[in-house]
């Protein structure tokens, strides 16, 4: 059924600037493009640390710090909110942001690539790195050093299935804060291009900078079940560019 998505992709020109995952789970047909190149995840890794911060959790003894990291959870995966972002970040690679100090920095360092560490032995790419906060405008202090040493993070679109059947299968309860409908869910996305009447449910993680702009979401759309993926990069002035390629997939002739 994806035939049209993937004679549009094929004959694209800047192909390299999108990647694109999608498995209709009820039928296991599939469409993957591009799965070698890399993106700046943006804000995709809440999913990430969202499902670290859940694991660790279910061994912390202190009543304050596990509401405020659930509070925490679910605000960096319901309203993308970087500051909660960065509380989970700092719980489950037990780091904090500041001022750079020189005898310190090595154990900082370290411990901040837990995260692609973990994922890596969990059988994600080599090319994963999840070092980095998610920053409003830049990093500084000890960050900014990090991002100096080890560059931006960066994930392949199978890193994202991944993440997402791994949150499936571990750690379900996080979907509750990844529900979308028409009244809360930004534009230019997946949800757009489907015909609502035909959802039964709908869960998704959006990010976007100025430079890249991805999509994930997991669905029921005429009874049967989906996760699609869109990720592109340096397109920035074609913001409906991935409910283009969702209606291609899903409803091919409405373009």
């Amino acid at each position: 059924m994806f035939e049209a998505l993937n004679t549009f992709l094929q004959d694209y020109k800047n192909a390299d600037t999108i990647a694109v995952n999608i498995i209709n789970l009820s039928s296991q047909e599939k469409l993957i493009f591009n799965e070698e190149q890399k993106f700046y995840p943006a804000s995709f890794i809440k999913l990430f640390a969202a499902f670290l911060a859940q694991k660790k959790l279910v061994d912390e003894k202190d009543d304050f710090i596990k509401t405020d990291i659930q509070d925490a959870i679910k605000n960096s995966l319901k309203e993308s909110d970087n500051d909660a972002l960065s509380l989970l970040y700092d719980y489950v690679s037990e780091t904090s942001s500041g001022s750079y100090v020189a005898q310190e920095y090595l154990v900082f360092k370290e411990k901040r690539n837990l995260l692609t560490n973990f994922f890596q032995e969990q059988g994600f790419s080599e090319q994963l790195k999840l070092h980095n906060k998610c920053f409003s405008f830049a990093p500084y202090g000890v960050d900014k050093k990090l991002f100096l040493d080890q560059g931006s993070n960066q994930v392949l679109i199978n890193d994202m299935q991944k993440i997402f059947f791994l949150i499936l299968d571990e750690a379900n309860g996080l979907l509750q804060f990844m529900q979308r409908d028409g009244s809360c869910y930004q534009s230019n996305f997946i949800f757009q291009a489907l015909n609502k009447n035909d959802i039964d449910f709908f869960f998704s993680k959006a990010a976007w900078t100025s430079t890249v702009r991805h999509d994930l979401a997991y669905f029921s759309y005429k009874q049967e079940e989906y996760l699609a993926i869109f990720m592109t990069k340096d397109l920035s002035d074609k913001e409906e560019l991935i409910t283009e390629l969702a209606s291609l997939a899903f409803i091919p002739n409405r373009l």
